[in-house]
């Protein structure tokens, strides 16, 4: 199992004779499990390669939804490891037009998503009570300091 995540580390479903197979839930588990569950970055990296896994096709989502590219793999994890220490853990979602999705949730009133592209930028919008707030930010590797900020106003008070 480990030498399938060392060759999915850099996510080539072509040349990965193991994702080609892929067609169970149960070799997503092993995906997963074969992670350490020791950080949250840890359990986000797991989690964006079970998303792969399941959106790295065109049409996953049984509506003509765009693959979710290598490219937009490769910003996703990189958004990932810009999350500082102790931040508030995202859940993670594919989008049709291919980006990665990580979403901040206290209530229905209370969230905070930001799409990753491909070409590093992201999309954010958030919406907290009948307050509401949206923009665009280039991705250089660096959290933007407006969706540091987002996702912990979704916790606060």
């Amino acid at each position: 199992m480990m030498l399938a995540l060392t060759a999915f580390a850099g996510f080539a479903p072509a040349a990965t004779p193991y994702l080609r197979n892929c067609d169970t839930r149960s070799d997503y588990a092993e995906v997963s499990t074969a992670l350490s569950a020791s950080s949250p970055p840890m359990l986000l990296l797991a989690e964006l390669n079970n998303l792969m896994l399941d959106c790295h096709v065109a049409g996953w989502d049984g509506y003509g939804a765009k693959a979710v590219s290598v490219h937009a793999y490769a910003a996703a994890k990189q958004f990932i490891e810009s999350l500082p220490a102790g931040f508030p853990t995202p859940s993670l979602s594919a989008d049709p037009d291919g980006c990665v999705t990580f979403e901040w949730r206290k209530s229905a009133r209370r969230v905070a998503l930001v799409s990753v592209h491909p070409n590093f930028h992201v999309d954010y919008a958030a919406i907290f009570g009948a307050a509401k707030q949206y923009g665009s930010e280039p991705f250089f590797g660096e959290l933007p300091e407006s969706v540091r900020i987002l996702a912990h106003r979704v916790f606060a008070a």
